[in-house]
């Protein structure tokens, strides 16, 4: 069964505008890598297929909000920048200790609108719904707690927000641990 993953199949069930066409050649070249070059199992394509449409959705809410919405400046942020499994993480958790910095936490990411009040039965719900997609990925790739443990209510580095850019290192992480299984 040769299942690919399209731009066309993807694009067909956002309602909304994705904003600037910045989207568009990361998206090719992410959707012909993955479907020539990953050697993704049928799940794998599913779950991505599944990832970069979600990720689409909200990259279509997030226009709309900024778009409508009267946003109030951002404080000064610190960037924390590095290879992959060179620190970052590890100082990245050390300075969101300090209560003078505020780091996103994981459901923050999955669902980065913001809320009215904090103990609110959406607040529950989302946290609910990241501790669900959490549990189908450690299913789906149950080595990835080894690598890099993840929990809904955790501060989290920010590469849960660059697949909205659909330029995201996350892609490759998925593809390497999604691929079929040759013996």
């Amino acid at each position: 069964m040769n299942y690919l993953l399209t731009e066309k199949s993807l694009l067909s069930k956002i309602e909304g505008n994705l904003g600037e066409d910045d989207y568009k050649e990361p998206l090719s070249i992410l959707l012909d890598s993955l479907n020539n070059e990953a050697n993704l199992s049928l799940i794998g394509k599913i779950a991505l297929r599944y990832q970069i449409s979600s990720h689409l959705k909200i990259r279509s809410k997030i226009f709309e909000f900024v778009n409508n919405k009267e946003l109030r400046k951002p404080a000064s942020p610190i960037f924390v920048i590095g290879l992959p499994r060179s620190g970052t993480t590890y100082l990245f958790n050390l300075l969101s200790l300090d209560s003078n910095y505020r780091s996103p936490l994981v459901w923050e990411m999955f669902f980065p609108f913001p809320l009215i009040k904090q103990d609110s039965s959406e607040y529950k719900r989302r946290i609910k719904k990241t501790d669900f997609m959490l549990f189908f990925q450690k299913k789906l790739i149950p080595d990835l707690d080894v690598v890099h443990p993840i929990q809904s209510t955790d501060p989290e580095e920010c590469l849960l927000i660059s697949p909205f850019s659909l330029k995201s290192l996350l892609y490759s992480y998925m593809a390497r641990f999604l691929v079929m299984k040759v013996t």
